[in-house]
């Protein structure tokens, strides 16, 4: 009786077993969640009171590993020196990027406005009115 078949058999369920085991099921919920919200551009600028600023203030949103998030909510919300934004809510594109327009308030000197996304840090854009 030979014992090739046998081995054989062992064999191929080994490595049947063993490309189970390391097989990626793909991505998960949590694959893409967001981890960082950072100012991309727009903070520091210097605008006439009352008047949009030149620039419009952008965040990036990142997963753990640094890839885009899309689709995440971003909150926007202004905190000194009055004004208004063009949205409160944006949700990032597939660049993970979110903006809006910022129209100053009549404070003259420093304005602030954050931007966050549920579960993150905010971050603060300043501002100054002229």
């Amino acid at each position: 009786m030979s014992l090739r078949p046998f081995t054989r058999a062992i064999l191929g369920l080994s490595i049947f077993a063993g490309g189970v085991s390391g097989c990626d099921d793909g991505p998960t919920a949590d694959d893409n969640a967001p981890a960082t919200i950072t100012i991309s551009s727009g903070d520091g600028q210097t605008g006439t009171v009352n008047t949009a600023l030149p620039n419009p203030i952008v965040v990036k949103v990142e997963d753990a590993d640094g890839d885009d998030v899309a689709s995440a909510v971003v909150t926007w919300a202004v905190v000194s020196g009055g004004g208004t934004l063009s949205a409160t809510s944006v949700t990032t594109g597939s660049d993970g990027t979110a903006q809006v327009t910022w129209t100053l308030g009549a404070t003259v000197g420093t304005n602030t406005a954050t931007a966050t996304v549920t579960g993150l840090t905010a971050v603060t854009f300043t501002a100054t009115g002229q």
